[in-house]
């Protein structure tokens, strides 16, 4: 077998046109940006948000716009119908039923972001120690929280405001005292996952402090699930709010969609429209932020 001889003449240039075939020309991206793009391509999660965005607009903006005060009454335009005067109608005082459930929406989305920040504060913080010490630490603490769940969450709520009383900020801390079960579960499956990894490793060998550890390292990387969890402890905290309303344990003076629907349940044969109004807004809220967290979560998922 002859042996090949190379020499200088036998390699030629690449052309011009061919040195950047292998050049990738997708632009640089980010995991937050691909999540984005991957949120975006979610049509339920935009209709989603757009109806968030919808109703915040109209609890900021709809009683400033509206001509009636949602305390006014007109005992002459009492129990009509939907009209061009009152798109809604009126309930059994003359007060018009529109600008009353834009006012309520301010109080059931405060209720529902209030009280899910409860929720997410008390349950990150027990499901972060519960994960990352272990042992009998996790043993007796997730016996704790075992023993609490046991009970129904509306028996907790309804003592807690038999006990509080009445008012809005009773109302933030009870349902968020009562909602963060699920944060914790979540949370502490995610740092038993993450507390093994080599950073957290190199974080314990470098004597990082634990509280920054547990906030920097773990936090962080588990934000997925937690938005996720925070996105969908909004709507359980309105439903919550709707349902004291309906036992008679929430704020009477205040007009929010659960005592709007409450009211109008008297008058389900007669006046129905004082009942459907303020369920439609109810229902159509909870199915948004249902979509929202849905479609976050199979954004915020690396594996996707």
């Amino acid at each position: 077998m002859e042996a090949l001889h190379l020499t200088a003449k036998d390699f030629q240039p690449v052309p011009a046109s061919e040195r950047n075939a292998d050049k990738i020309n997708r632009p640089l991206s980010t995991f937050l940006k691909d999540a984005v793009g991957r949120f975006c391509k979610n049509k339920l999660g935009v209709i989603g948000m757009i109806i968030i965005a919808v109703m915040v607009l109209l609890a900021v903006f709809g009683p400033m716009v509206s001509p009636y005060d949602y305390d006014y009454q007109n005992l002459a335009e009492m129990n009509q119908g939907p009209s061009l005067a009152h798109p809604m109608g009126t309930d059994a005082f003359g007060r018009d039923l529109m600008v009353r459930i834009f006012h309520g929406a301010r109080i059931s989305l405060i209720v529902g972001l209030i009280s899910a920040a409860v929720s997410f504060l008390i349950g990150v913080t027990y499901g972060m120690i519960c994960g990352y010490f272990g042992g009998w630490v996790d043993t007796v603490m997730m016996r704790i929280l075992e023993i609490i769940d046991s009970v129904p969450q509306t028996l907790y709520v309804i003592l807690l405001m038999v006990v509080f009383g009445r008012s809005m900020t009773n109302v933030y801390l009870v349902i968020g005292l009562t909602g963060w079960l699920g944060t914790a579960r979540t949370v502490r499956g995610e740092v038993l996952s993450l507390r093994s990894r080599e950073y957290i490793l190199a974080a314990k060998v470098s004597n990082v402090p634990t509280p920054r550890l547990m906030i920097r390292h773990l936090v962080t990387n588990a934000i997925a699930p937690i938005l996720v969890s925070l996105t969908l402890a909004v709507p359980s905290a309105i439903f919550m709010e709707a349902y004291l309303q309906f036992l008679g344990l929430g704020v009477v003076s205040q007009p929010s969609w659960g005592a709007l629907a409450s009211d109008g349940l008297n008058f389900i044969r007669t006046i129905p429209h004082l009942l459907l109004f303020p369920s439609f807004f109810i229902c159509i809220t909870i199915l948004a932020f249902n979509f929202v967290g849905d479609a976050l979560r199979d954004a915020l998922d690396p594996k996707m």
